[in-house]
């Protein structure tokens, strides 16, 4: 058994990636720490996603692996790509959320990129439609 020490307050909220041994985490301290395993020694933070202003209380990583979305005491849903093996980067802030936003939860969908549901404390269940070109830069 490993033990993770990486966040500087309460841990939040765990998640698997889909097909690979990456261990996400987020917290209190306005963070996701993104971990892998080291075969010669133990798990260790390859990357921190910074980005929320509050407590991140939910994470999800998208079937396919490439995108992970969270949900913050900011009142905001943030969608986060996969730019290479170890670097993530933020690709949009989703607003729809008048309070916390406490669990998201990322659907595969029939097209696209899928569906990012998103509840809190507003008593609200936001549901989003992804597709690619909602990722492109504008020419």
């Amino acid at each position: 058994m490993g033990v993770l020490m990486e966040h500087t307050q309460d841990v939040k909220c765990v998640a698997w990636h889909p097909t690979e041994e990456i261990l996400a985490s987020a917290s209190y301290d306005d963070s996701i720490k993104l971990y892998i395993d080291d075969p010669s020694d133990d798990w260790f933070c390859f990357t921190t996603l910074t980005g929320h202003t509050s407590t991140v209380w939910s994470i999800c990583f998208a079937p396919s692996g490439n995108y992970l979305v969270s949900g913050s005491d900011d009142c905001t849903v943030r969608i986060w790509k996969r730019l290479s093996e170890h670097q993530w980067e933020c690709l949009s802030v989703l607003e729809g959320h008048e309070r916390s936003v406490y669990s998201v939860s990322w659907g595969a969908g029939k097209g696209g990129l899928g569906w990012i549901a998103s509840t809190g404390s507003d008593g609200k269940i936001n549901v989003w439609e992804l597709s690619v070109c909602l990722f492109l830069p504008l020419l």
